[in-house]
């Protein structure tokens, strides 16, 4: 089970992954969607939960950034 936090990141097995709290967050948008779309792609890549998190929580730092849903 994988916790998301907002702002301070998410949980997984009791060790938390930060993100990125000095970017300007423009819009919310489409951040879990992102997340998870970029968690799944990573692991059938690397089967690597930890690598996944913390490539999911770069993935969804960049598209907060944005106004609307976007895309990476």
């Amino acid at each position: 089970l994988i916790v998301t936090m907002s702002e301070r990141g998410c949980m997984y097995q009791r060790k938390r992954y930060s993100v990125d709290n000095s970017i300007e967050v423009r819009d919310l948008s489409g951040a879990g969607d992102t997340f998870m779309a970029s968690l799944v792609y990573k692991f059938v890549d690397t089967e690597s939960i930890s690598d996944s998190i913390k490539f999911a929580n770069q993935c969804a730092t960049k598209v907060v950034q944005k106004r609307g849903v976007t895309t990476i």
